[in-house]
């Protein structure tokens, strides 16, 4: 047997064993007071009756530390609960079973105070509107870092049949697919943009731009846009060219049952304010916007080497321009 509170419950299994068991305890600590995951927590002043036992749910005070007298309460209710609730072998997680794993009521009062230092970030993020903002940010920051990566690769895979016909050598161009250079794509108006006041107004928007005549909720109903945010830095000729591997990567992937095709709307008026760390080649940078960065002194430490590094080596720039012109059908 190992004991989980043992500094010697140190192997992947049992760390394992240990987590299972605090995410039980914790599953117990919101069943306790009545607030179940993603509820918002509430008030302590307010009178919360539970509908089953006629029991007014106790409420922690985050605001106050565990030493608190009723937190205290609390965490002692829930470790008690959780010890009595494991005494049936069909509670115990399986995998403090499978490392047979020990524990005690000590123990259980350790994770059910954890249960309640963990629960606090929720609670002083959902009193704080700074707070909400940040991690909202954050979230899109991620799912568009999570999009700009998704591209590349849908990219690269596009990119061999395309040079094979046009004749171009594809390692060159391969140096340029590079995920900080991409565009971003937002799936609804989910940035610092003010342009629309709902959801329902960007996609109308989006429906529009992209051809729709009937814009109401019902022709809509099952239709998914992208708003395409290019990079203002970036040079026409290098936006053209991701945008006809894409092009090729969603034909080629289009009968793809699993996949949700999105309408990428690409001429809207949003620009992506993003300077990337990593300097693009001189072929995709824009050498307008380039110019007028430079005169702002913030900007120096993030363009101290734009435009020293030219283009790849062996890129034939005239005949990959001729190649997608003729793809844009221009």
């Amino acid at each position: 047997p190992i004991y989980l509170g043992s500094d010697d419950c140190n192997t992947k299994e049992q760390k394992q064993a240990k987590s299972d068991l605090q995410a039980f305890v914790t599953k117990r600590f919101r069943k306790h007071v009545g607030v179940p995951t993603n509820t918002k927590w509430p008030d302590p002043a307010s009178h919360r009756m539970n509908a089953t036992t006629g029991e007014v749910y106790p409420t922690p005070i985050f605001a106050a530390d565990v030493k608190h007298a009723e937190n205290d309460e609390i965490i002692r209710a829930v470790a008690h609960q959780a010890f009595s609730d494991l005494q049936n072998s069909k509670n115990v997680p399986t995998t403090v079973l499978a490392v047979n794993g020990t524990f005690d009521l000590a123990l259980l009062q350790q994770m059910a105070k954890s249960s309640f230092r963990n629960l606090k970030p929720d609670w002083k993020k959902q009193n704080n509107e700074e707070a909400k903002a940040r991690d909202e940010l954050k979230k899109r920051n991620n799912r568009w870092l999570h999009r700009r990566q998704t591209k590349v690769a849908q990219l690269s895979k596009a990119l061999p049949q395309f040079c094979a016909d046009h004749e171009l050598d594809p390692a060159p161009i391969e140096k340029m697919l590079c995920e900080e250079h991409m565009s971003d794509e937002a799936s609804g108006p989910d940035s610092e943009d003010d342009s629309y006041e709902s959801t329902g107004e960007w996609k109308r928007t989006m429906a529009r731009l992209s051809g729709f005549e009937s814009v109401t909720a019902a022709a809509l109903k099952s239709k998914e846009f992208v708003e395409v945010i290019a990079p203002d830095w970036r040079e026409d000729q290098m936006s053209d060219l991701f945008h006809v591997l894409h092009q090729r990567w969603a034909s080629s992937n289009f009968n793809d049952t699993r996949r949700v095709f999105y309408i990428r709307v690409r001429n809207t008026s949003r620009k992506c304010r993003r300077i990337p760390a990593l300097a693009p080649y001189d072929i995709g940078t824009s050498l307008e916007w380039l110019a007028t960065a430079r005169l702002d002194s913030n900007n120096v430490g993030l363009l101290h080497d734009w435009g020293t590094h030219g283009n790849p080596d062996g890129l034939d720039i005239d005949a990959l321009k001729r190649a997608v012109t003729r793809e844009l059908g221009r």
